[in-house]
This record gives C-alpha cells, structure tokens and sequence, in this order.
C-alpha cells in the first residue's frame, strides 16, 4: 500500500496517536525545564532544591505508573484520552497559580504522570493495539508528535517569556489540552478494538504467547533489556533539565540555544522513520541481537536461549 493510501485509510487513528505524543509535552522534562530560571527564582530554590523536587515528583508518578498503566486494557483510548487530558489541563492551569512551594513536588508528580506517563503510554499503547502488520510504521508516524514539540515548542515558549509572564504560558497549555479532549473523542468515534480485529488478526508475543506483566518480570531478557531503554531516556532527561543552566555556562541566550534542537529533531525523525521501516520488514527478534555490535549490553544471548 503506498504512503499517502495508508495515511488517508488510518487518518484518524493515526493522527490521534500524533496529538497525544505532542500533548504530552506539558509533561515532559524539554517543556518543564524551560520555566527552571523563572520557578526557582518565585520560589527562592537552588538548583540541588530545585533538582530534587523534580526528581520526587517523577519517581512518584513512575511508581504510579505500573498500576494506571493498566488501565489502558480496560478502557478505550477515547474514554481515556480525554480524561487524562483534563486531567493536564486542570495541572497546568494550577502551576500558573501555584505560590506555594510545598505544592511544586505534587504539581511535578502530576504534570509527569498525564503528560510524559499516561499521555505517551496510551499513544504508544493504541498503535499497538490498533496496528499489527504495520505497528512499527504507525508507531514512527505517531511519535512525529514527540519531534515536532521538541523542534518548535522550546524556541515558542522561550520567545514568548520575553513578552509576557511564564505563568500565563501554563495557561495557554491548559487551554490547548482541554481544548484538544472533545476532538480525540471525536476522531475515535468509530475506535477500533483488538474485539474487532480478533478474527482476521491476532498479536502475539516472543514464543507466540500473549505475555503478561508477571510473565515479563521473571524472564531474564526484561531484565536485560532496562538498561537499554533507561539509558537513553536517562541521558536526555537529564540534558534537557539542565538547557537553561547549560545555555548560561555556554555563556549564550537560552533562545539561541533551544534554536539547535530542530537538528536533533531532524536526525531523530531519520532514525525513527528507518527504524519503524526495520521493524515491520525484520521484525524486533532480528534488531536487537544485532545491536550488539553499537550497543554491548544488548541481550543477544538471550534471543539465541528464547
């Protein structure tokens, strides 16, 4: 099937899947990060205050996260969808009002739970759910929500700091989520359903089982692949908490810095088309063990045992 048929056939489900990834970014550490200056002055922290709030809030909402990430295999994405994004709008719109600091590690807890928690994992969850022979294609085009806020979202909201308060930014990011619930209902009128699909298609797991989450956790080869997809995240997490530090020891303004991420958008988009084609074409048994070769904590050895 070519591209623009594929597109046309699965618009709306697709496009869902690009808007909650884009979505997510009142809640991912790129957008957060950006108002680091401005919070830490209101609220008169040190960077290793400031530091530790951020990490109490997203450890709270990752523990959170393995039970409420269940929730995605009781409720439909339109159900659910626009729930956690009232949920983002009623967050963000308390951070524009928020004078105490007792509140900031909740409202962190918060923001990282619907926004870089719940958001990303319905996105990612539905592309699964609704994809079988071309997950690996959908998944890349819904992730271009990821790319396209990290691109232009750090450069609009910096330039825009310069012309009004930071607190009515978290405004318009309220307004934008609770906006964007009644069109994810909409899109998702005629949602599809694994029900649906059970008598022409079926996903299954490595061994062709439908693993659960307990299965998962006594297999070596989950434990094997945490450092792989922790590192990564990790790194990033950690250089985007730190853009507006990184632009003052640079010795540059915070907007000339945010304008380089655009080309770390680009190539990531590269990355992220070829490897969604690699893993419709190869599928995952075949891609990781050759990661090997970039990667030495790759579980190679347990793909030869499984």
């Amino acid at each position: 099937m070519r591209l623009t048929d594929y597109l046309r056939e699965n618009a709306p489900f697709l496009t869902v899947g690009a808007m909650l990834t884009f979505l997510s970014a009142s809640g991912q550490t790129y957008f957060i990060s950006i108002f680091a200056g401005e919070i830490r002055v209101a609220f008169g922290l040190s960077h290793g205050a400031w530091g530790g709030i951020y990490m109490l809030g997203t450890m709270a909402s990752a523990v959170v996260m393995i039970w409420a990430g269940s929730l995605t295999d009781r409720y439909r994405v339109r159900v659910l969808g626009p729930m956690v994004l009232t949920g983002m709008a009623i967050t963000c719109g308390a951070m524009a009002f928020n004078q105490w600091v007792w509140a900031l590690p909740v409202l962190i807890f918060a923001l990282r739970f619907f926004g870089q928690g719940m958001m990303t994992h319905i996105a990612v969850v539905a592309m699964a759910r609704w994809f079988v022979a071309t997950r690996g294609k959908a998944l890349s085009i819904a992730s271009f929500g990821f790319a396209f806020g990290e691109a232009f979202l750090p450069m609009a909201v910096v330039a825009a700091m310069s012309m009004t308060a930071w607190q009515n930014l978290w405004l318009v990011a309220a307004g934008i989520s609770l906006l964007s619930a009644p069109i994810i209902a909409w899109l998702l009128s005629q949602e599809r359903t694994p029900a649906s699909l059970a008598n022409s298609e079926s996903s299954v797991g490595m061994r062709g089982n439908h693993w659960m989450r307990s299965n998962a956790l006594r297999h070596p080869l989950f434990w094997c692949m945490v450092p792989a997809i922790i590192g990564p995240s990790a790194f990033n997490t950690a250089f985007f908490f730190h853009q507006v530090h990184f632009a003052q020891v640079k010795g540059i303004e915070h907007l000339i810095f945010v304008s380089f991420f655009p080309i770390f958008t680009a190539l990531t988009v590269i990355v992220m088309i070829s490897a969604g084609w690699a893993l419709d074409k190869y599928g995952t048994a075949r891609l990781i063990p050759r990661a090997a070769i970039i990667d030495p904590l790759s579980p190679n050895l347990w793909f030869r045992l499984t």
